[in-house]
């Protein structure tokens, strides 16, 4: 991403920045730039140097140093024997609606849930307005995990490489903006299950329904992007 590469190499120089000095830099919204610390900083790329909402950052030295060792010996594996049948690059995968808080969510959990390793998967709203509670909900009871979901704007990921973009609500569809390396744009239209009117009850049938509906749809689409990655990759 260039705007957390950006803010790497303003750390780099700088050795250290607040969140505000790194917004005025980078002329960007300054939650754009706290949503973007908290990944770098959730990687283990960076860390606070202080105590406090206020406190700078800096480049985490050790996280930096194991990544260059790592690398170097990626370098010299794949120079040497027995790197054919490697493993494939994750497919990345970014699921888009409106508002991030329903449909995108429990698309961005389940493919998480069922495509393993072999996935990388974000999702994203035009709009966002925050995780609807009901969302968690029924993902906690059919098992799956909610670690890591959270309501982001489309415009964390509009510089992303993607192989696929899903769009899973009409609006979102038509506000979809090109990505880099043409990803395949895919749409699948899902009604939103919090505007169901009615008690609890009927409130979470639809967002059950929605999730089984999700389900159906990622089954087919996990055997197809396998199948497509591994093609290509031989």
């Amino acid at each position: 991403n260039p705007v957390r590469l950006e803010i790497f190499q303003t750390l780099t120089v700088c050795g250290e920045a607040n969140c505000i000095d790194i917004t005025r830099h980078a002329d960007l919204a300054q939650s754009t730039i706290s949503e973007h610390l908290r990944v770098l900083k959730e990687s283990g790329l960076i860390q606070q140097c202080g105590p406090g909402p206020r406190s700078g950052y800096c480049i985490n030295r050790e996280a930096v140093t194991w990544i260059k060792q790592a690398v170097i010996g990626l370098l010299d594996g794949a120079s040497g024997p027995g790197t054919t049948g490697a493993r494939m690059n994750p497919i990345r995968v970014l699921f888009l609606c409106t508002g991030n808080s329903a449909r995108s969510i429990l698309a961005e959990a389940t493919l998480r849930d069922l495509g393993g390793d072999d996935f990388e998967v974000f999702s994203a709203g035009t709009e966002p307005k925050g995780v609807n509670p009901m969302s968690l909900r029924v993902l906690e009871q059919a098992g799956i995990t909610t670690e890591g979901l959270a309501s982001k704007s489309l415009d964390l990921y509009v510089a992303d490489p993607f192989h696929y973009v899903i769009t899973v609500c009409d609006r979102a569809a038509e506000q979809c903006p090109v990505f880099p390396g043409d990803p395949e744009r895919i749409h699948w239209s899902f009604p939103d299950p919090a505007a169901v009117d009615g008690n609890e009850v009927v409130r979470v049938a639809a967002f059950q329904e929605t999730l089984r509906g999700m389900r159906r749809r990622i089954e087919p689409f996990i055997a197809v992007a396998r199948r497509t990655a591994e093609e290509a990759s031989v």
